[in-house]
């Protein structure tokens, strides 16, 4: 940031703000299937038995095995980047100042 004095009591500011995080779910539960606007959570939800999901880091498969409709999706995890950038601008009054007293020594 930047301050930029005008007068004694009146000064200009400037900052810049940035923040960054990641999200990565462990688990998760289908809720809602929509394709093509049409809802098909009944569908997906008969032909895969259980709708809830197990994210893991590495995904290790074989095609020759079918899944169990009673455990949940095994999904390879996916990271959700949440960005923000910002920019104060503003004015700061100084209503008062504290005065330092100097003390004498005797």
């Amino acid at each position: 940031g930047v301050n930029y004095p005008i007068t004694k009591k009146i000064m200009l500011f400037g900052e810049f703000n940035f923040n960054s995080q990641s999200y990565a779910p462990k688990k998760g539960h289908l809720t809602e299937y929509i394709l093509n606007n049409v809802d098909k959570t009944e569908e997906i939800s008969n032909a895969y038995g259980n709708v809830e999901i197990e994210f893991v880091d590495e995904l290790h498969t074989d095609p020759t095995i079918s899944p169990d409709p009673n455990s949940p999706q095994i999904v390879a995890k996916h990271s959700y980047p949440f960005n923000g950038y910002g920019i104060n601008i503003g004015v700061k009054f100084i209503l008062w100042t504290k005065i330092k007293e100097e003390s004498g020594t005797l």
